[in-house]
Order: C-alpha cells, then structure tokens, then sequence
C-alpha cells in the first residue's frame, strides 16, 4: 500500500492543489483488517507531532508530505454477516486468503467500533456495503455485464451519475432497501 500511496502522491489532481483520491479497498474477513483500519489514524498522529514541532501543515507541506496514506481512500467492505454480528455481539472470524479458513477470531462490535475512532480521527476508512440482494446496478466490463453489489451507506437526495446519465436516487435503488 505503501507503493501505490507514493506512486498516487506523485500523479496529483490538479498539480499540487488537491491530493490523488485512489481508493483502496479491503474486506472485513480479511486477516490484516485491524492494521488496515488503524493505518491511517497512526500516520495522522505522526503529523500532528510534527505540525507542533513546527513542520509546514499546509496540504504540500512537511508534515504530510512525509507521512503515508496521504493520497488514498481507505474503506472497509462489510457484508450484511458482519452487519448482523455487530447488531447480535457476535464474534468475527478473519479467514486466510489463500484457503478462507478462519485466522483470528475477533468481537465484530469492537472492528465497528476501531473502524468508527478511526474515521472520527482522520476520515477513514469509509465503509462500502456489499449485500446479499438482488443486484442494484449494472456496468459494462469489457463487454461483460458485471454486477455492481455496493450501496451506499447512506440515501442522498438529489441526482446522480448512472450509465444511462442521471436520475433520482428512487429511480435507481428502491429506498426500503436502502442502509
């Protein structure tokens, strides 16, 4: 992540006015989900010591230039299993990647919680929802049609950007369903 956070810093939106916004994107069964969701904040902290050291504050100043994840959004994808395991305090197992075995058990109420401190300290990382429903979209891959499974984790009013153009939110996922 370190890498790609670099290579990002290196290809700015609109020169040095604003950082890249690449997203990064990982599960919550993952077995290094609770590094992920505290990287940001460490990183955070490291900053703030140094802007009272007296380092440079500014977007391209010191203190963040020399810090990582500057130039990434991190979210979490969860699943309605997570979901109900926080709501039922239930424990969370991270599987392995290779085999999907279980990898560490942990309280689901306490990743809802680490992934919540973290977003109040530094913004991230944002949740995606990834559901067990009926598709809510579709996008073209490479001819494919692919099913697009995330909601958003909250309903906003207004009109937004689909394949066909723009429509109202209504028009797009039916609002009972929406989280």
């Amino acid at each position: 992540m370190k890498g790609f956070d670099a290579f990002a810093g290196v290809i700015k939106s609109g020169g040095k006015t604003r950082r890249a916004a690449k997203m990064v994107i990982l599960n919550i069964d993952h077995p290094d989900i609770v590094e992920f969701i505290e990287c940001k904040t460490k990183e955070e902290r490291k900053a703030h010591v140094l802007i009272e050291q007296g380092y440079n504050a500014a977007i391209d100043g010191d203190a963040y230039t020399s810090i990582f994840f500057q130039n990434a959004n991190h979210s979490v994808r969860v699943t309605d299993e997570f979901m109900r395991a926080v709501e039922e305090d239930k424990d969370w197992w991270t599987k392995n990647v290779n085999d999907g075995q279980p990898n560490e058990k942990l309280r689901a109420r306490d990743l809802m919680y680490k992934i919540s401190e973290s977003t109040w300290q530094c913004g991230d990382p944002g949740m995606q929802y990834d559901h067990d429903g009926e598709p809510l979209a579709h996008v073209q891959d490479n001819g494919a049609d692919q099913c697009v499974k995330s909601l958003l984790g909250i309903h906003v009013p207004g009109r937004h950007g689909v394949q066909s153009g723009f429509a109202e939110f209504d028009e797009v996922c039916e609002p009972e369903r929406a989280v």
